[in-house]
């Protein structure tokens, strides 16, 4: 069990002992930590929380604030979301601007934790403003993560993925679970893959085009005896493969 404050000046010395990874992404977290979140928070742009242990060692954080978000008809329609898209596109949400665990603090499911917490922030605020859903720009190496907590991926940049939580899967499990891909499940979509580009004589220079993978990954998808599944499944989202 972890207890939260709002971040400010007096815990200063303990944000400038908070450690990520050395990754780029993981420096950029910290970074934001240590310098920009106070800032913000103070100028009521983006609020953060300090996540702390019983012995007062602060151990992860996030900030928060207020966003749109595009929703397509087809989107909410492939995700089964209860929304008016005929009527508008763009819905309110809440940002998940930033969330960091201390490398030293991992894996013990304290980035769980941080993301349940979000998650009853949003709740309370839906019940007073409309709120339909959590967006993130997650960074490449925490996308499974957020899967795993019931976010769908969107679209991708080249440094992000755009992901959505619809905040009625608070009250709805089946919106949120992620099911579990077994090794013969895998091997049923690649194949599904492969039937698609001989049946409809997609290249990979076309798919590559439209998913942002590159001629090499799909090769690896189609050919590889290992397969990254966040690419699957954007190669799913690009052929109109129903994942998972």
């Amino acid at each position: 069990m972890l207890n939260y404050d709002d971040i400010s000046k007096d815990y200063l010395k303990d944000i400038e002992k908070f450690k990520m990874l050395g990754s780029l992404d993981e420096r950029n977290v910290e970074a934001y930590l240590k310098n920009y979140a106070l800032d913000l928070h103070e100028r009521q742009t983006a609020v953060t929380r300090l996540y702390f242990d019983k012995e007062n060692k602060l151990v992860g954080f996030f900030s928060l604030h207020n966003d749109m978000v595009k929703i397509s008809p087809h989107l909410a329609a492939e995700n089964g979301w209860n929304l008016l898209t005929e009527e508008q596109a763009y819905f309110p949400s809440i940002k998940l601007h930033y969330l960091g665990v201390d490398a030293r603090y991992r894996n013990q499911g304290h980035g769980t934790f941080l993301i349940d917490e979000v998650f009853s922030i949003a709740r309370e605020i839906a019940t007073s403003s409309g709120c339909n859903f959590i967006s993130v720009e997650a960074l490449h190496s925490s996308v499974w993560f957020y899967i795993g907590q019931g976010f769908k991926i969107d679209n991708r940049t080249d440094e992000f993925y755009n992901m959505l939580f619809p905040l009625e899967a608070l009250d709805n499990p089946d919106l949120k679970e992620t099911p579990y891909l077994s090794k013969k499940r895998i091997q049923e979509i690649r194949d599904q893959i492969n039937s698609t580009f001989t049946q409809s004589g997609v290249n990979h220079e076309e798919i590559a085009a439209s998913s942002e993978l590159s001629e090499e990954i799909l090769e690896q998808i189609e050919y590889g005896s290992e397969v990254n599944l966040e690419y699957l499944q954007l190669v799913c989202k690009a052929l109109n493969i129903p994942f998972p």
